[in-house]
């Protein structure tokens, strides 16, 4: 069920941020109060979001949200922030792709080197929306290194139905 709503969320959301236009796209989508809430919340002042309901880790997923929120709210200063800490304590993998957990309670903060390919693809979009619309073509080349990854080793992490009938125009080699 959650998979399912994550995956609605996300087509949702996605069609929102492609289908503005170059003059609404600068215009935030958060209001100022709403981002400043979630900030107090969940965001360290070094960038980590923390997961406050699952011992205070931090996990790909919700550093791709608090990225992904932070381009919607129109807070570039708090996307280098998170940014900044995603791309130096979860992007230690020899492939690029985030490892999905990091612990502030062990020695080394990161155990489990295993990425989360929702965590991964939220990283990847977010990249290129901030890259798009601060004018970053080094947030678009890091967010498409990101994405493109699943496809360089012919095997993608994502795979779709074997009966859908748009799996070939998908997953091309």
């Amino acid at each position: 069920m959650r998979g399912k709503l994550l995956a609605a969320f996300l087509a949702g959301l996605f069609s929102l941020c492609l289908t503005s236009t170059a003059a609404t796209a600068q215009q935030p989508l958060i209001a100022a109060e709403a981002w400043q809430a979630y900030k107090a919340k969940f965001l360290d002042p070094g960038g980590r979001i923390i997961d406050d309901a699952n011992g205070n880790i931090s996990h790909s997923e919700g550093q791709g949200y608090g990225l992904l929120l932070s381009v919607l709210a129109g807070s570039p200063a708090d996307f280098e922030l998170i940014w900044s800490f995603t791309r130096t304590e979860l992007l230690m993998r020899s492939d690029g792709l985030a490892a999905w957990k990091w612990n502030p309670g062990t020695k080394p903060h990161v155990t489990d080197i295993n990425n989360a390919t929702d965590g991964d693809i939220l990283i990847a979009y977010a990249l290129g929306l901030a890259g798009k619309q601060w004018k970053r073509p080094d947030y678009i080349a890091n967010g498409a290194s990101i994405a493109r990854h699943p496809r360089e080793d012919r095997h993608p992490h994502i795979r779709p139905n074997p009966a859908s009938t748009c799996r070939d125009r998908l997953f091309r080699h």
